[in-house]
């Protein structure tokens, strides 16, 4: 069953919106930030991942790439991933209303996928 944004997660999004970065992150970079790859050889690597500290993240199982999955259902699980990360807001990160989320898209077929999150969660 697809997941539903509550108002409070969707209001969430829509006040740290989404920043799209064409390259790798550096090492010292605050989290969270996303990383959206290539599609991935084996079953058990992400192609959408979400970082919440060096040795925390979160991402898809099986493929998820603009290659093989509607754009539809790719908002719909960046969205899921940053809402369900909400709960570690204050303990492992901290970001702050109008602080965009930084997506790095490593993979330029991600770039309209990238770009609707950037549109649809414009900072207010």
């Amino acid at each position: 069953m697809e997941k539903q944004l509550t108002p409070t997660e969707t209001q969430y999004l829509k006040e740290r919106g989404f920043q799209i970065i064409e390259q790798p992150p550096q090492r010292n970079e605050p989290f969270p930030y996303l990383t959206l790859r290539e599609q991935q050889q084996f079953f058990e690597q992400s192609e959408i991942t979400y970082h919440y500290t060096s040795f925390m993240k979160t991402g898809t199982m099986g493929i998820a790439h603009p290659s093989t999955t509607p754009e539809s259902e790719l908002v719909k699980l960046i969205e899921s991933a940053v809402a369900d990360g909400m709960a570690s807001e204050g303990e492992l990160y901290q970001t702050t209303p109008g602080q965009p989320i930084k997506i790095f898209m490593l993979d330029p077929a991600w770039k309209e996928i990238a770009e609707t999150l950037v549109a649809k969660y414009k900072s207010v």
